[in-house]
């Protein structure tokens, strides 16, 4: 019942007759048609549900026959008065031909005007005090039925009625209701079969469905849009009489009616029948607040489709425009977030590489509105400089992201060895590709024609090139970002030592039955880590009457390596520490305790230490 009600009166009949009352006036009626078809038609599926849960649990305890509950159920479905009155709404109308007595209609419609308002109120005094209840596995249910309504539905209504009005196009009218009606309904009986059961789908779980869910609603339509679209095409005499932009049309109307909000009656059915009542509370707050911002950008979307093509480049530009400001003033703000650190870390690998990653697109961004409002020839000096500042912005952006996703996953993986080594070719590519870039595109091919857009070109072996160094920058980033969660996934509690009280005494084994990974970590430490390490936080400490000489905290170690981006948290320079501890690279100063970040415990380089172990 929740995907398949939607507020259409009260929301999308004004956004429908503001897009679609010159163009396409026969939309505004099948919003009047689709509310009783949701009435009278998918939501009694829905009460036959509730009914059966209903039934099932008030026979719980003294068991009823099989006759009994379909009476009883059909009896409750029947007597319900939303389908009711419906259905004597639908009857009357034809008794009385369509022409409802004056007195009956103003009572009726002062009526009808007030349910929608009580639904709304009543959800307010439910709500109270509740929205922070919501946290943790208790808002998986409500997202997923958000998502459902707002994501799932529009696309899937766009692409069936675009399917079957393309298939047939005399019957765009029964088909656009049906097809509605036929993907609601089966978005519903999921719906019912998701309940309770989503809290079960997590870690590994998730995996499956979301591989299903995702080749279903995405990559299957799009094929069969594709597939459609390439028989229409080979085939122009199966094609549809009222021709491509009405099917267009159509498709379009689908997917904006799918993101209209669910309307309060959902909220009064799930209190009638007092089944999760906060959980549906929730659910259609949040829904209307979401869908507020999706509506108005679909609703954009389609208005730009009617437009010219100097009124739509306008349109886009203005668009361009006002990204490029929120970026500008996102990249100033990132910069400014580095400098103001207590502790500055841009001298690091990381922090080098998003810096060069902001220096980027600050470049693009003053490139094209440089462009866009100075308006200076091509082939003068300021024109040149201008098109090589865009296309080291654009061309640098694809560089440097994947070598920042190989750094992040080089880190994770402690490979600071190799880390180090390609450091300087970060650099050599990050400067290098977008000059030889700009340097053949400019002496190869004649200046691009004068234009308002910067990256509009024509030129098929530029086209050809961008898009080549679009796919590989998304290829080794996927790769690296994959390869950089499955490391953080794995099992590393076996190697983390537990830390009982004080009672925390550990066996060290000889450097020959080390694992392989403790002692690739303390050779990695002591060739490029130790001899900074000891300079920056090896002190003399006074602990108990006593003076222990070249000692630092657990707290102080693993501080000094988040500083400089050895380990991404505590927890994994705990674990960092702790492979040092096997190694025999640090040890607690009475040589029998494991690490622990913690300022009371103090720890000190071994003598042995200064060299890397064979």
């Amino acid at each position: 019942i929740n995907p398949t009600q939607t507020n259409d009166y009260a929301l999308g009949v004004p956004i429908v007759k503001a897009l679609y009352e010159k163009v396409h006036p026969e939309f505004l009626p099948y919003l009047y048609l689709l509310a009783p078809v949701n009435l009278t038609i998918l939501n009694p599926f829905g009460f036959i549900f509730l009914e059966l849960h209903k039934s099932r649990c008030r026979a719980a305890g003294s068991p009823e026959s099989n006759s009994y509950i379909a009476l009883n159920v059909l009896r409750n479905i029947v007597t319900n008065p939303i389908v009711f009155m419906s259905m004597l709404g639908m009857a009357c109308n034809f008794i009385f031909h369509h022409e409802p007595p004056d007195l009956l209609f103003k009572i009726l419609d002062v009526f009808s005007s007030a349910f929608s308002a009580t639904a709304l109120f009543l959800l307010g005094l439910r709500m109270v005090g509740k929205v922070q209840t919501l946290h943790g596995t208790a808002l998986i249910v409500p997202g997923v039925l958000i998502g459902v309504k707002l994501v799932i539905v529009p696309l899937v209504l766009r692409q069936v009625v675009y399917a079957l009005l393309t298939a047939f196009p005399d019957n765009a009218p029964s088909i656009k209701v049906f097809s509605s009606a036929f993907s609601a309904t089966a978005l519903f009986l999921l719906g019912l079969r998701m309940v309770g059961k989503v809290q079960t789908l997590h870690g590994t779980a998730l995996i499956v469905p979301g591989v299903l869910i995702g080749v279903k609603l995405v990559i299957v339509p799009l094929v069969l849009r594709q597939v459609v679209y390439a028989l229409l095409t080979a085939f122009p005499d199966n094609a549809p009489t009222n021709g491509t932009a009405s099917v267009e049309a159509y498709s379009t109307f689908a997917f904006l009616y799918g993101t209209v909000p669910s309307a309060p009656g959902v909220f009064v059915y799930a209190t009638s029948y007092n089944l999760d009542v906060e959980l549906i509370a929730s659910s259609m707050v949040a829904c209307t607040f979401l869908s507020a911002p999706i509506m108005f950008v679909s609703a954009r979307l389609i208005s730009l489709t009617t437009l010219e093509r100097k009124d739509y480049e306008g349109a886009l530009g203005k668009f361009n425009t006002d990204i490029c400001v929120v970026s500008l003033f996102a990249c100033v703000w990132l910069v400014t977030s580095f400098l103001c650190q207590k502790n500055s870390r841009s001298r690091h690998l990381l922090n080098r590489l998003v810096n060069l990653l902001v220096i980027s697109r600050i470049c693009a961004i003053l490139a094209y509105l440089s462009i866009q409002y100075l308006d200076r020839p091509h082939h003068t000096p300021p024109g040149l400089v201008e098109r090589f500042i865009n296309v080291f912005g654009d061309f640098s952006t694809l560089v440097i992201i994947p070598c920042l996703a190989l750094a992040v996953l080089l880190t994770v993986c402690h490979n600071f060895t190799l880390l180090v080594y390609l450091r300087p070719y970060f650099y050599i590519l990050y400067m290098g590709l977008p000059v030889f870039y700009y340097l053949v595109s400019s002496f190869i091919h004649s200046p691009p024609p004068p234009t308002s857009d910067p990256n509009d070109t024509s030129d098929p072996i530029e086209l050809a090139v961008q898009n080549l160094a679009l796919f590989l920058a998304l290829l080794v980033t996927v790769v690296c970002l994959v390869l950089t969660q499955r490391q953080k996934s794995k099992d590393t509690t076996q190697q983390i030592i537990e830390i009982y009280n004080k009672e925390d005494r550990i066996q060290l084994v000889p450097w020959d039955q080390l694992s392989f990974e403790t002692r690739h970590v303390c050779d990695q430490f002591i060739g490029y880590h130790l001899r900074q390490c000891r300079t920056d936080i090896a002190r003399d400490i006074r602990w108990k009457l006593l003076l222990y000489k070249q000692c630092f905290t657990g707290e102080q170690f693993i501080s000094w390596l988040l500083a400089h981006d050895i380990a991404q948290d505590r927890g994994r320079g705990l674990e960092y520490a702790q492979h040092l501890v096997q190694g025999r690279v640090i040890r607690h100063i009475q040589g029998a305790y494991a690490f622990q970040d913690s300022r009371h415990k103090l720890y000190t380089f071994v003598p042995s230490a200064n060299c890397t172990r064979r």
